[in-house]
């Protein structure tokens, strides 16, 4: 009855009143307190299996941003060989102009026009 005691207190914050009442009524408290016990050892399992998942979490969302960036990247180079062929009048063709804006619409983070007035 002693160790559930201590395991008891470890859980709850029992007044000494309280520890003993417990102590000079272990049959009336055993079943509760088993059932405490029980409870917070599947507690500390659910919490241990949460903070698993938490840091799994963690590692896929620092992984998916390195990965958007490294598409972001190499969307700043797409928009700057897009921009290269256009002041060297270089013809693309219509397809492999609408998959760049596609691309970098999706994945360029930075706009494009930013800065850029209409001349017209």
């Amino acid at each position: 009855m002693e160790s559930n005691l201590s395991t008891i207190r470890s859980i709850l914050r029992l007044s000494d009143e309280e520890i003993k009442e417990i102590s000079n009524n272990p049959d009336k408290y055993a079943p509760l307190l088993r059932e405490l016990q029980d409870k917070y050892a599947s507690f500390k399992s659910i919490l241990h299996d949460k903070l698993q998942l938490t840091s799994k979490y963690a590692s896929y969302n620092y992984s998916i941003y390195e990965l958007f960036m490294k598409a972001h990247d190499n969307a700043i180079i797409i928009s700057g060989l897009k921009a290269e062929a256009t002041m060297f009048g270089l013809d693309l063709g219509k397809n492999a102009m609408e998959k760049m804006e596609r691309l970098l619409s999706k994945y360029l983070l930075i706009d494009p026009t930013y800065g850029v007035r209409d001349r017209s």
